[in-house]
């Protein structure tokens, strides 16, 4: 966690240099088309604000061709996307397609790709863990295993998409024992060789996935009290026939917090941060691969309300 943490607040101060493109609501009318105005920016160069007139019915490819010749980037045109939020559009459909009737409130970001990601750091002889027949230069990763920076980037970006916060190493060896060492986040971006858009949208959903919920990290005085206040105050709520569970809980082993589904849901839960697998209504962690511990049972299972946690 003290890892995330030191991340956490360097993302922070980052955070002050994103890049958005906001909508204007003025619309106008042009050929019977309503048009619309939008300030657009680079997601990783805020000061470069310019302003173009769009329709919803074109193609977002001809969006994006649009934004970077106003900004003076026509030749990236083709290595360019738009996000809205941590989602890339489509570039063959249309701009209503994409984002509907909540595009006027929408967050758009700019992301210029990087096209042929080089080793930069140092090369490892061991074959790529997600490909082992890609013959691509692979970096060494500092748990000894190797991979492409191009499969170090979708992985980390699928990884990302799943709302996680780390990248653990995803090597199968022996006996399918995984790796799953956790690799820092600096060398990662190095590794996979970021271009600074690319590095302005993995802090942003790296952090977003962090605070996730409440946003909360509790090695602060300030968001422990926080934590404590969303716990002891949260709704009450029925789990498997269970009344009086708490419908928010932090994760036993990283604090990360969680808000419980519906009423039919079950009850054990996967923390999205670090993994682990507890059971939302007794607090009691799987450590057995196979079973859970007898006083709490399977996921229908009544068993008893842990305490209100306080940390």
């Amino acid at each position: 966690m003290a890892s995330i943490d030191r991340f956490v607040r360097c993302v922070s101060s980052q955070l002050k240099q994103r890049v958005r493109i906001k909508i204007d609501l003025k619309t106008i009318h042009e050929d019977g088309l309503t048009m619309m105005t939008i300030s657009v920016c680079r997601f990783s160069q805020e000061r470069n604000v310019q302003t173009i007139t769009y329709s919803k019915s074109q193609l977002v490819s001809n969006l994006i061709a649009q934004v970077c010749s106003t900004l003076g980037i026509p030749q990236l045109s083709n290595q360019a996307d738009l996000y809205n939020k941590c989602y890339k559009l489509n570039q063959y459909l249309t701009v209503q397609a994409e984002i509907g009737h909540e595009f006027d409130s929408a967050d758009l970001k700019l992301v210029v790709r990087q096209t042929q990601r080089q080793l930069c750091v140092q090369q490892s002889t061991a074959n790529d863990m997600i490909n082992p027949w890609d013959t691509n230069p692979r970096v060494l990763m500092p748990c000894g295993h190797g991979i492409t920076p191009d499969n170090l980037y979708d992985y980390c970006w699928d990884r990302l998409q799943q709302r996680k916060t780390q990248f653990k190493c995803p090597h199968v060896g022996t006996g399918f024992a995984r790796c799953d060492r956790v690799w820092d986040y600096n060398f990662v971006v190095r590794a996979a060789c970021l271009s600074a858009d690319e590095k302005c949208l993995f802090d942003w959903v790296c952090n977003n996935n962090f605070q996730k919920d409440v946003g909360l990290n509790i090695n602060t005085p300030q968001s422990k009290a926080e934590l404590n206040n969303v716990l002891q105050n949260c709704p009450r709520k029925n789990i498997i026939g269970v009344n009086g569970c708490p419908s928010k809980r932090a994760c036993p082993k990283c604090q990360f917090l969680l808000e419980h589904g519906g009423a039919g849901n079950c009850k054990h839960m996967d923390c999205p941060n670090c993994e682990a697998k507890f059971c939302f209504i007794c607090l009691q962690m799987k450590t057995d691969p196979l079973y859970w511990p007898d006083s709490c049972g399977g996921a229908f299972i009544i068993c008893t309300i842990a305490p209100i946690q306080s940390f």
